[in-house]
């Protein structure tokens, strides 16, 4: 019978037969370990290098809309925009040499439809002699594009064009207002390029409210908004310029923009006919969605098809080595998009910093930056020629002091004001290098860097307004005087008319002292001009050269104009029944007004007016109801409609009111 244990050849060949399956056995294992390490290692690296591609799609845009901020910026800062001012912004971007696809920087301003063709004819007389307005729509507002730059012979074409007429870009313009932030429209043919050369391209609007203005909701911000600035892009010469970042990470890739509806190609790096392994990854910018389709280089898929050959040839401590080395290609793959994510980034932060400082050098207005401190750190060209002290002088001093400036409020109830609400609109006088005041409308922003707080600081010049302002104040004195001798026409008139007799004579004097009164409050007016009419002064005026009787006290309450006039009128009416009716018609007989800022429980702030009258007559409500007691009662607004309380009481008559101090005081214009 055979046995294997009664051939010494078979037996002796056992362990041969262990250590050869045993070999072959690890031969394999070895051969799909370093086939299954090759393609996870392929599988990352195209993972990595389509991250590459989309972070560096991602800092194009970022950048592009930074510069479409920077135009923003410059447009809100600058007091009077006209087309050299946006020429000389945008020449200093240098956006076809620095930035490809960018074709150009717009401004649409707002008009409506019935001022479209007076907006043409002024733009013709400006010097753009051809300008039309397109538009496609037949009625509402249009938002024709008033500027652009580079002012090309391509982008020409652009202006005058509506584009809220049209249905996709007024769809992106309505998003940017209601959100106040960037949109984009879908894929659209740009109005700049030729028939013959069209491509796709793109849009992104930023809105610009009216000045002043910061409108919280939807509706506010539809109201407010007076223009767009926006960016043209021109979608094959953004991505060619990108190639080059591409071919270097092995990547072809294909853009479809599914905004449009049609999912068609809006661009495509190279042949992806016949490559298998796909990547598509949604990338989102000002709110559209672009899909894009990554895929192997032919480059690449060629390095992998020769190396699938090696699997063969590998011996096992080959084997072994690749799977350290895949480890090792792994970690410093990380390593390297650690670095990459950190320079992008930096980069990011550099050109925005750099964008922000060309936008400051180049403005016409003067644009300050102050420490916490209120040192400068900032003084461009615009202060240097408003104010005469060259940038050496300038920084590192406190711009108050530099400027010897006249506040509105105290200085530590300004910078409390500043830090607690972060920004402030008033207006300040300073004095230049020559020693003369300089008038401006200044706006201070607080804003947080690494360094410490910052302060944003423009100033806009308003000295030729206060000098219109002065005139003005002239003319008000002269139409004062030519009031007043009307007033003394309309008393002779009525003295030559009305004959003296018992009936008439009461109806006269009536008349003329209420023009009286009317003339001595149009006097205080007058005189205190903008800053009001103190009440206090007004009540004592018109009790001038009587016995003291008359108790006035209180506080002094600056009013406004037409406030104080009836106050005066309601003051006379009160005093005039007093002589004749009540307490002032007896020798015992006294008076107490009264006036007192107070606060209701609800925090609101009042004036109380009070008039008393002891010793004298027991009042008695009139029967009817003539002009005088509905002026009484009726004239000056109690808070929350409620009207005057005039109290008859037989101790004295008793009038009270508590009037809102938001309808008696000045308004004010510091923010």
């Amino acid at each position: 019978m055979f046995s294997i244990r009664n051939d010494p050849r078979l037996r002796d060949a056992i362990p041969a037969l262990f250590v050869l399956f045993g070999f072959l056995l690890a031969t394999i294992a070895a051969t799909a370990t370093i086939q299954v390490a090759r393609e996870g290692e392929q599988e990352a690296q195209f993972r990595q290098s389509v991250a590459q591609a989309h972070s560096a799609i991602d800092h194009v845009v970022d950048q592009y809309i930074t510069l479409i901020e920077a135009g923003r910026a410059f447009v809100q800062s600058t007091r009077w925009l006209d087309r050299r001012s946006f020429a000389d912004f945008t020449a200093g971007l240098a956006l076809r040499q620095r930035y490809p696809g960018f074709q150009g920087l717009g401004y649409a301003e707002r008009i409506s439809f019935d001022e479209r063709e007076p907006f043409a004819e002024l733009m013709r007389r400006s010097g753009d002699d051809a300008f039309q307005i397109v538009t496609q729509s037949q009625s509402g507002d249009l938002f024709p594009v008033k500027y652009i730059e580079p002012r090309d012979e391509r982008n020409r074409r652009a202006l005058g064009f509506d584009m809220f007429g049209e249905p996709v870009r007024r769809q992106a313009m309505t998003r940017a207002t209601d959100q106040n932030t960037a949109a984009a429209t879908s894929s659209v043919v740009l109005r700049q390029d030729a028939e013959a050369r069209r491509q796709y391209g793109f849009l992104v609007y930023l809105p610009i409210y009216e000045a002043r203005a910061r409108p919280e909701s939807v509706p506010a911000r539809r109201e407010a908004i007076k223009a767009y600035i926006y960016g043209a892009f021109r979608t094959a010469d953004l991505f060619d310029a990108l190639r080059g970042i591409f071919q270097d990470a092995g990547v072809e890739f294909e853009v479809t923009d599914d905004a449009s509806g049609s999912r068609e190609s809006i661009y495509r790096s190279g042949d992806m006919n016949g490559i298998g392994k796909r990547i598509s990854m949604p990338y989102s910018f000002a709110g559209q969605t672009w899909q894009i389709a990554y895929a192997p280089s032919a480059a690449v898929v060629s390095r992998q098809a020769g190396a699938a050959l090696e699997r063969f040839l590998v011996p096992f401590g080959g084997a072994l080595a690749a799977v350290m080395l895949s480890w090792f290609v792994y970690r410093e793959n990380r390593a390297n998009r650690t670095a990459l994510d950190a320079s992008l980034a930096r980069e990011k932060a550099e050109n925005s910093l750099r964008l922000q400082t060309q936008v400051i050098e180049v403005a016409r207005e003067p644009i300050l930056i102050l420490d916490g401190e209120g040192r400068i750190l900032t003084w461009n060209l615009g202060c240097e020629q408003l104010y005469g002290y060259s940038r050496e002088e300038a920084i590192g001093r406190k711009s108050f002091d530099l400027l010897r400036t006249i506040l509105p409020m105290s200085v530590d109830r300004f910078w409390q004001k500043l830090l607690s609400e972060g920004r402030i609109s008033c207006e300040l006088t300073h004095q230049n290098k020559d020693d003369e005041q300089v008038f401006v409308e200044a706006r201070l922003e607080t804003f947080t860097t690494t360094e410490g707080l910052r302060i944003l600081k423009s100033d806009w010049d308003i000295g030729e307004r206060k000098e219109a302002e002065r005139q003005q104040r002239l003319l008000v004195r002269e139409l004062t005087h030519r009031v007043k001798n009307l007033l003394a026409v309309v008393q002779s008139i009525v003295n030559n008319t009305i004959p003296a007799g018992a009936a008439t004579d009461g109806i006269r004097q009536v008349l003329v002292s209420r023009l009286h009164a009317l003339s001595r409050a149009q006097d205080i007016v007058t005189r205190s001009n903008e800053q009001g009419a103190d009440l206090l002064d007004m009540i004592q005026t018109q009790f001038e050269g009587q016995d003291n009787r008359i108790k006035i006290s209180g506080d002094h309450v600056i009013a406004n104009a037409g406030f104080a006039q009836m106050f005066a009128l309601v003051i006379h009416e009160l005093a005039t029944n007093a002589a004749k009716y009540g307490s002032l018609s007896v020798p015992a007989g006294e008076v107490k007004v009264s006036l007192r800022e107070t606060v209701d429980e609800d925090g609101e702030r009042l004036l109380d007016v009070e008039w008393i009258e002891r010793g004298g007559p027991p009042p008695v409500p009139p029967a009817t109801k003539g002009f005088g007691t509905r002026l009484i009662v009726s004239a000056l607004p109690g808070k929350r409609g409620q009207r005057p309380l005039a109290t008859f009481d037989p101790a004295g008559f008793e009038y009270r009111v508590s009037v809102p101090m938001s309808a008696v005081e000045v308004n004010r214009q510091v923010a």
